[in-house]
């Protein structure tokens, strides 16, 4: 059920939604919901069950402990093992074992990249400077 809610904003914001909602053919109120939807930190309901917990966690965490989380990364031996089994992977030498724990290696890793995504995410929504690619690319 929509919600009425009474905004008052600088003229300069409403004068730039008015242009936003002309160019885009849309409501000034549509664009405004649309523009709050993506400012919003990620809604952990989207996420599966399993992870919900954690991620519900992560916003209680301090900057501190999120930057933590967005610097983390897979163990150097794990990395190792990764590349080790992708390549093996490529040549279709896995048994059944390497294959388990490929999956397992890659489901480790697409958590990671969750985690650190929320991560930058809670921290930008908290005014924090979060860096450019090059920046990353650099560390």
């Amino acid at each position: 059920m929509p919600k009425n809610v009474t905004l008052q904003l600088p003229e300069e914001l409403y004068e730039h939604l008015k242009q936003a909602a002309a160019a885009l053919q849309q409501p000034v109120e549509t664009v405004l919901v649309q523009v709050v939807q993506a400012g919003l930190p990620p809604a952990v309901e989207d996420l599966p069950p399993e992870q919900r917990d954690d991620f519900e966690i992560m916003a209680r965490l301090s900057d501190c402990e999120l930057w933590k989380i967005a610097h983390s990364s897979l163990s150097k031996a794990k990395q190792r093992q990764l590349s080790s089994l992708l390549n093996k992977n490529q040549l279709g030498n896995l048994t059944e074992s390497e294959h388990r724990k490929l999956e397992s290696l890659r489901q480790e890793v697409s958590l990671i990249t969750l985690r650190k995504a929320h991560a930058y995410a809670l921290l930008k929504w908290r005014n924090q400077r979060i860096p450019t690619l090059d920046e990353l690319c650099q560390e």
